[in-house]
């Protein structure tokens, strides 16, 4: 990429004013998405450039490796989304015997008093 795209992205940065960001975008012809992509990619290329010149300067005979063995444009993505674990579900022992048995008529109990006065 030519530095003049990277200077779009940081002539749009210096707009305040959301209204002048969007005729910014309209006179060039680009849209929100190219400008975010151009600033990821200027990034990476500084980030790049600059572990270069780490490496550069680094005394004979020392070597830095990147973290984890990975390659250094391997550490330039970024990187992935864990996975998540999966749940184990625990059900109760009687969970499939309730659900088949039909719901029983509980039994009411009913007290009668007979009570008998005088006579």
């Amino acid at each position: 990429m030519p530095e003049d795209d990277y200077h779009l992205v940081d002539l749009y940065d210096s707009c305040e004013d959301p209204e002048f960001r969007s005729e910014f975008l309209d006179s060039f012809g680009i849209t929100r998405p190219d400008i975010d992509g151009l600033r990821r990619r200027r990034d990476a290329e500084r980030k790049i450039a600059r572990s270069a010149g780490d490496a550069a300067s680094a005394p004979d005979g020392v070597t830095t490796t990147p973290r984890h063995g990975h390659s250094p444009r391997r550490s330039a993505r970024p990187p992935r989304a864990r996975r998540r674990r999966r749940v184990v579900v625990t059900h109760p022992r009687t969970r499939g015997l309730r659900r088949r048995r039909p719901a029983r008529n509980r039994s009411e109990v009913v007290l009668v008093l007979v009570l008998k006065f005088g006579g």
